[in-house]
């Protein structure tokens, strides 16, 4: 089955193998210059219902690649969407 994130669509076993989940966290811990780690962080964060730690992710991607419209895109979708959801709790 495959999960759509932003207009990518990503394999759930992909998103659901901690070992994957592991080894980009390791490699970000040795190289935070990787930009496929971060990036994969991201999204495994997003899917994960973690859109603050998602954001984190993806922001270290697009200071990595600033012109990735991926990530432009999943940055301001997920800032849209925690600033959406602290309006509604001020309320």
């Amino acid at each position: 089955m495959k999960v759509k994130i932003g207009e990518v669509s990503f394999e759930q076993s992909f998103l659901e193998n901690e070992a994957n989940f592991l080894n980009y966290l390791q490699r970000v811990r040795y190289n935070p210059g990787d930009l496929e780690a971060q990036l994969a962080l991201g999204v495994l964060h997003e899917y994960r219902g973690r859109p603050a730690q998602a954001i984190g992710y993806y922001w270290s991607a697009y200071q990595l690649d600033p012109h990735d419209e991926y990530i432009q895109n999943r940055l301001k979708e997920l800032l849209n969407l925690l600033s959406r959801s602290l309006a509604e709790k001020k309320l």
